[in-house]
């Protein structure tokens, strides 16, 4: 019999509560942090995927809770990514892209730098939060990057502009002299 899977493992979905919870028990038992929280994160966002909204973001943060306590950077990480996404309000997404952004930059992960300004690059224009847009094109570790990784941040950069009607003129002035 085929059971639905969870996307992350070869565990039924249905199986993940049991196991879950006795990963859980396992790690506090044996003072196993890192576990723990891992747990808690997947937990969470399996939760958060099945409508437990308030469930799963309670464990989520937890998970991210312990991984911060602990110094557990690759997890905190992971655990803001995942509270960013489930995030109810475009407040409480700003706040954990955020935080993902800057301990990300702390320690130089480039590849989580990216993704979190990508994160927070889609809705600054549209929230009229140019200034942050604006500052990540200053951060040195982002823009070490492969530059095709930054293509969604132009184009949200691009966006911005649009919203707030910039640039509309010049394109105008452009294309006049194209024609000429």
């Amino acid at each position: 019999e085929m059971c639905g899977r969870d996307w992350s493992s070869d565990v039924c979905s249905s199986d993940l509560p049991r196991v879950a919870g006795r990963a859980l028990a396992v790690a506090e038992r044996l003072d196993l942090e890192e576990v723990a929280a891992q747990t808690l994160i997947t937990r969470g966002t399996e939760l958060w995927s099945l409508g437990r909204f308030r469930e799963g973001t309670a464990l989520l943060a937890k998970g991210a809770e312990i991984a911060e306590e602990h110094g557990l950077t690759a997890t905190l990480l992971r655990a803001y990514a995942n509270l960013a996404y489930t995030a109810p309000t475009l407040a409480e997404t700003t706040v954990y892209s955020n935080r993902g952004f800057a301990e990300s930059r702390r320690v130089g992960d480039r590849s989580m730098v990216q993704f979190f300004a990508q994160q927070g690059g889609g809705y600054y224009p549209g929230s009229g939060r140019m200034d942050e847009l604006l500052a990540m094109f200053e951060d040195p570790v982002l823009m070490a990057a492969d530059p095709s990784s930054l293509v969604s941040l132009w184009l949200s950069l691009a966006n911005g502009h649009s919203l707030r009607g910039e640039w509309a003129e010049e394109a105008v002035r452009s294309e006049e002299h194209t024609s000429e």
